[in-house]
């Protein structure tokens, strides 16, 4: 069992994952974490779960406010890998 300290927020998500890794029976690997909170229990699951989150603007607004900044950020950066041309896509040679 845990428990994290110094606050009264509840982080479903994080809990979860943090349960799942615990009982090995899923992997954080299948989480973003979209921002930092400012909230201490927010923090201590971050740290147990050893995740480094996308962002941290000091949010504590709480309602999933990180994750409405955070999913245009993964949707761009699947964008970008998605439909970037290679070098020799783009007919760019490199020299020595």
């Amino acid at each position: 069992t845990a428990t994290f300290a110094g606050t009264d927020r509840r982080f479903y998500c994080q809990c979860g994952d943090f349960i799942g890794n615990q009982n090995k029976s899923c992997g954080s690997g299948l989480v973003f974490y979209a921002h930092c909170s400012d909230e201490k229990g927010h923090q201590q699951i971050l740290e147990q779960l050893q995740a480094r989150p996308l962002l941290d603007l000091e949010l504590r607004l709480g309602e999933a406010s990180g994750a409405v900044i955070a999913v245009p950020l993964l949707q761009m950066a699947c964008k970008i890998h998605n439909e970037m041309a290679t070098f020799e896509q783009a007919k760019i040679t490199v020299t020595k």
